[in-house]
């Protein structure tokens, strides 16, 4: 349950906006970045390889396909998640069905997969202080034609807290110090029609580094006072 979280977090390496939607990185087509993650003892526990497969301009801004690949510590992919991120009129969107990590879907196996949901958005005004949209997204798994459960990943309380300067591996990059909350919840249905809870899901609270040049630099992950875990941007390849 813990990891899920993480790679939660992991998701939103995605890009950031920019002044304009021409200073993204990550909107010119073949462009990779790695996110190396981390836990609370400081162990790699795994990547993130995000590669841009196409990239094009719209009349109001931009858009990207992208594939990301999760490998776990041992360097065995676990893993691929596709996206589109787009840029409208300076603000930059994320299709929150990225959020749905492949460890979540393992529990749908061989089933069909419904989504609903908002994107997440960063405009192009941000400043500290501000508070940001929350999205969210609903994965719907049916089997034979019968609902069998619900997953919802809510990202909310989103707030602009700083600017920093943050050094990795990959360079130096000027950051926006980003808080918010993760909430999973999953459900079953029950034969009667209603749904169950399922156990053991507590939110996270998550802090991260973004950079209107290449997005998020680096994020932690904590329950309560205790961090879990964090990412890092570790390579990006132009």
């Amino acid at each position: 349950m813990k990891k899920i979280f993480l790679l939660l977090a992991l998701a939103f390496s995605v890009p950031a906006i920019a002044q304009t939607c021409g200073d993204f990185e990550q909107f010119n087509k073949g462009v990779t970045y790695t996110m190396t993650s981390y836990n609370g003892k400081d162990k790699v526990t795994g990547t993130t390889t995000t590669t841009v497969d196409n990239a094009s301009k719209t009349a109001t801004g931009a858009s990207a396909d992208l594939t990301q690949v999760t490998k776990d510590e041992k360097g065995k992919e676990t893993g691929t998640i596709k996206s589109t991120v787009t840029c409208d009129n300076g603000t930059y969107s994320v299709d929150m069905k990225s959020f749905v990590s492949p460890e979540m879907k393992e529990g749908y196996k061989n089933m069909d997969l419904k989504f609903e949901g908002n994107a997440l958005n960063y405009p192009p005004t941000m400043a500290v202080g501000q508070t940001l949209p929350d999205g969210q997204v609903k994965m719907m798994a049916a089997q034979n034609g019968a609902a069998f459960g619900t997953t919802v990943v809510d990202i909310k309380d989103r707030k602009v807290e700083a600017k920093e300067t943050i050094t990795t591996g990959a360079g130096t990059f000027e950051c926006f110090k980003i808080t918010y909350t993760i909430d999973l919840n999953s459900m079953m249905i029950l034969p009667t029609g209603g749904e169950m809870k399922m156990p053991g899901l507590k939110p996270r609270q998550v802090t991260e580094w973004f950079s209107f040049k290449v997005g998020a630099v680096k994020s932690e992950t904590w329950k309560g006072d205790k961090k879990e875990g964090y990412t890092v941007l570790t390579a990006l390849t132009k």
